[in-house]
């Protein structure tokens, strides 16, 4: 299998499709790589935001599609949510668009990715 290694918690409950906002409260503590699974199927298929303030490994945003246990870039930047600093995560979709924002606690906000891709049409969500 050729999926992104990580740790996955998925929510059974949380259904996706084509049409939906999704809003979830992150914060990092560190510099690992950390983010979301949505419109999650299984290992191997799924759309995957993921974020790292590492200095190291390099700070970025990207936007991940896994099909069939193949992963591609979507769409990917140099900015990236900052370590120690709590954030709003909004996921939408609408159709094959997909767009990320992220929200500080002040208010303000960035959208840091967009994509079109019609890859996965539902699924669950996941944490990474």
């Amino acid at each position: 299998m050729n999926y992104w290694k990580g740790a996955y918690v998925e929510w059974l409950g949380a259904s996706t499709g084509r049409e939906f906002t999704l809003t979830a409260r992150l914060h990092n503590g560190g510099s690992y790589d950390y983010g979301v699974a949505f419109n999650f199927t299984d290992v191997n298929n799924y759309y995957l935001f993921t974020t790292s303030s590492n200095s190291y490994y390099g700070r970025h945003a990207r936007l991940f599609k896994n099909v069939s246990g193949s992963r591609t870039l979507l769409a990917g930047t140099s900015s990236y949510l900052a370590a120690d600093t709590w954030y709003d995560l909004e996921i939408r979709v609408s159709g094959a668009s997909i767009e990320i924002r992220a929200v500080k606690e002040d208010g303000t906000g960035e959208v840091l990715l967009s994509a079109t891709d019609a890859s996965h049409p539902d699924g669950h969500v996941a944490c990474y």
